[in-house]
């Protein structure tokens, strides 16, 4: 069941201030879940795929779209110039058991908003 937006929020604040938290083999960077055009331009320029195809469902999502997140979130988090052919070399080595991610809202909660 969704959560209702807190008083005196709206959904659309709500949805503003959702981020994912991901966890790669013991480390967790957050991204704000609502990218920016330059942000989703990265993603096209390095990969030749547009960012909203790495979602093709809301509920799960597959180890590439996993990878992209983070790649976002090393560059939001103090390796802006991180290259997609450097950090692709890294993510190699990485399993699925490796991995984690939330979706969580402005309270560090996980989401359970479906449109979010």
């Amino acid at each position: 069941m969704a959560k209702a937006p807190r008083p005196g929020k709206t959904r659309e604040a709500e949805a503003a201030n959702r981020r994912f938290r991901i966890t790669v083999r013991g480390v967790t960077l957050e991204l704000a879940a609502s990218l920016t055009l330059n942000e989703k331009m990265a993603v096209r320029l390095a990969t030749g795929i547009p960012f909203d195809q790495f979602f093709v469902s809301e509920s799960r999502i597959g180890e590439d779209t996993v990878a992209v997140l983070w790649w976002l979130a090393r560059r939001a988090n103090g390796e802006p110039g991180l290259a997609w052919s450097t950090f692709a070399a890294e993510w190699s080595t990485v399993a699925p058991e490796d991995l984690d991610v939330d979706l969580v809202d402005d309270d560090g909660e996980p989401s359970d908003d479906p449109e979010g």
